[in-house]
């Protein structure tokens, strides 16, 4: 979870797709250091790291452990901590 940097809304839960120094696609720099790429769920229409860039660490707030919904999936999310 992590302050959206838009601030269109309070919070973004998530995925960590990049980490500092990993390459992006042709033409754009490496990820720049204490910074992280991240996706949501919704390709293109995703609020995500394709529209505001990196997120800088220190935006992080937590790590999502448990999934609500859909109800089908409902339950713990893999390992809860963040490496």
């Amino acid at each position: 979870m992590l302050r959206d940097p838009t601030r269109s809304v309070e919070r973004l839960v998530k995925r960590i797709t990049g980490l500092p120094g990993d390459a992006r696609p042709p033409n754009e720099p490496p990820i720049p250091p204490a910074q992280l790429y991240v996706a949501g769920d919704s390709g293109e229409g995703s609020c995500d790291s394709s529209k505001f860039g990196p997120v800088a660490m220190s935006e992080i707030e937590g790590v999502v452990w448990f999934r609500y919904a859909p109800p089908e999936r409902r339950g713990p999310i893999g390992d809860p901590t963040l490496k």
